[in-house]
C-alpha cells in the first residue's frame, strides 16, 4: 500500500514560528528487510553448514537476506593466536561474497565446516582462537575477503589486476560499497546499509532543489533524459552539488541528475537505487533516443546497472561487440543484447531462452564464463 502524505501545511506552520530546522537526511532504503528475528540473529552472526547456503545470482543468501560467510573457528593447530590476529587478519581464513570454487570443492570434498553467516557489514568478524596459553577466546577480528570470490565476480576489474594491485584490493575491500555495486541483485539490504546521517544543507534547499530541477525542466543534465512527464518520474531527478558542499547553492555548483548518473558520481556508491527507478529511467533513455545509439565502452558502463560492471569489464577484454542496452524480447527485460549472437544478459536469477535468443543470467556467466565467451568465438 502506497501512503502519501501532504506536509506542507506543518511546514508553514514551523516557519511561522521561527522554529529550528534541524538538517538531518535519513536515508532511508526501500529494500530493507522488516526487522523480523532473522535480521536479529543474522546481525549478531548464525551458524550453519556450507551446504545450506544459497546462490541468488551469484551472490550468497540465506532466508531471503544477502549474507557474508565466513569459519569461526580459529582453534586449529599452529593458527596464529586472537591477539595476533586481531593484530593481522589476513593470517585468518577468509570470508566470502559469493559461491566460489573454495566452497564448490569444499562441497565436492564432503567437508561441512560450521560457518557463519552475517549481515554485519563493519568488516570485523567474532571468532574464537587460543590466546597465549592455549585458551579458547572469542574475540572481533578484521578478516580479508577470498581472493576467489573476488576473481570470480571480477569485482573492479580484479582478473585482470596485477599482483600488488590485487593484494591493495584485498586489503581495501569494502563490504558495504559491495552491497551497494549490486544492490539490484538484492531483495533485503543488510541493515549496515540504512543510514541516518547529518549533512549540512541549507533551510532553503527544498525550495531550491525544487526550482532549479524547473529551470532545466526536468532534464538530467549528465545523460539528457527527460523525466518532466508526471510527479513521479520528476522524483527520480536529484540536484548534485558539483564540489560536494552541501551548503553551496550557487546555481554554477548545482546540477541535475537522475538518480542512476547520480549514483555513479564520484563518492556517491553509498546511493541505493530501487531496480524499479533504474528500469523507467532506462525505459524513457530508450524511448527518447538516448541509448539507441551506443558505439563504445564507456557508453556502456555509462548506462548500465552497476551490477553488471564486473561481467561487462571481461566482455571489453575480450574484445567482444558492443551490445544493445535495455531491449525487450516478448516483454522480457534484457539489459545487455547482442543480437547478432542471439545472446543476452538480464539482471533476473536464471537462464532463459527466448525464441532462438539465450539471455544468460549474471549467476551463469561468472560461474561459466569460458562457456559464455565461446558464444562469440564460435559464431
Amino acid at each position: 500500500m502506497k501512503l502519501n502524505f501532504d506536509l506542507s501545511a506543518l511546514k508553514q506552520i514551523v516557519k511561522s514560528i521561527g522554529a529550528d530546522k534541524i538538517n538531518i537526511d535519513f536515508l532511508i532504503d526501500f529494500n530493507l528487510a522488516p526487522i523480523d528475528d532473522i535480521d536479529i540473529e543474522l546481525e549478531a552472526g548464525k551458524e550453519i553448514f556450507v551446504n545450506q547456503i544459497q546462490d541468488v545470482n551469484g551472490l550468497l543468501s540465506h532466508a531471503g537476506r544477502q549474507v557474508i560467510l565466513y569459519i569461526k573457528d580459529h582453534t586449529f593447530e599452529n593458527n596464529p593466536t586472537l591477539s595476533s590476529l586481531q593484530k593481522d587478519g589476513s593470517k585468518g581464513r577468509k570470508f566470502h561474497i559469493t559461491d566460489c570454487k573454495t566452497l564448490k570443492n569444499m562441497r565436492t570434498n564432503q567437508r561441512f565446516d560450521r560457518y557463519v553467516v552475517t549481515t554485519n557489514t563493519t568488516g570485523f568478524f567474532k571468532i574464537s582462537a587460543r590466546n597465549s596459553y592455549g585458551m579458547i577466546e572469542e574475540g572481533d577480528v578484521k578478516l580479508d575477503v577470498c581472493q576467489n570470490c573476488l576473481e570470480q565476480l571480477n569485482y573492479n576489474d580484479y582478473k585482470f589486476l596485477s599482483q600488488d594491485n590485487r593484494k591493495n584490493e584485498v586489503k581495501t575491500f569494502n563490504i558495504l560499497n559491495f552491497f551497494e555495486q549490486y544492490s539490484s541483485f538484492i531483495r533485503y539490504l543488510p541493515s549496515g546499509i540504512a543510514k541516518v546521517k547529518d549533512v549540512t544543507y541549507t533551510d532553503d534547499w527544498e525550495e531550491i532543489s525544487s526550482e532549479y530541477r524547473a529551470s532545466v525542466h526536468y532534464k538530467c543534465e549528465e545523460c539528457g533524459v527527460d523525466l518532466s512527464n508526471n510527479s513521479q518520474t520528476r522524483k527520480l531527478l536529484h540536484v548534485h552539488h558539483i564540489n560536494g558542499v552541501k551548503g553551496d547553492n550557487r546555481y554554477d555548483n548545482l546540477k541535475a541528475l537522475c538518480f542512476d548518473c547520480h549514483k555513479k558520481q564520484p563518492n556517491h556508491s553509498h546511493m541505493l537505487c530501487k531496480k524499479d527507478y533504474i528500469i523507467k529511467i532506462n525505459e524513457l533513455r530508450l524511448k527518447q533516443g538516448i541509448i539507441s545509439d551506443i558505439i563504445s565502452w564507456n557508453d556502456v558502463y555509462k548506462y548500465s546497472d552497476t551490477a553488471l560492471y564486473g561481467v561487462i569489464r571481461m566482455l571489453e577484454h575480450e574484445k567482444i561487440q558492443i551490445p544493445r542496452l535495455h531491449q525487450y524480447i516478448d516483454n522480457n527485460k534484457v539489459e545487455l543484447l547482442w543480437v547478432r549472437y542471439r545472446i543476452g544478459i538480464s539482471l533476473e536469477p536464471k537462464t532463459i531462452k527466448i525464441n532462438d535468443y539465450v539471455i544468460y543470467s549474471h549467476k551463469d556467466i561468472i560461474e561459466n564464463y569460458n562457456k559464455f565467451i565461446t558464444h562469440f568465438k564460435n559464431w
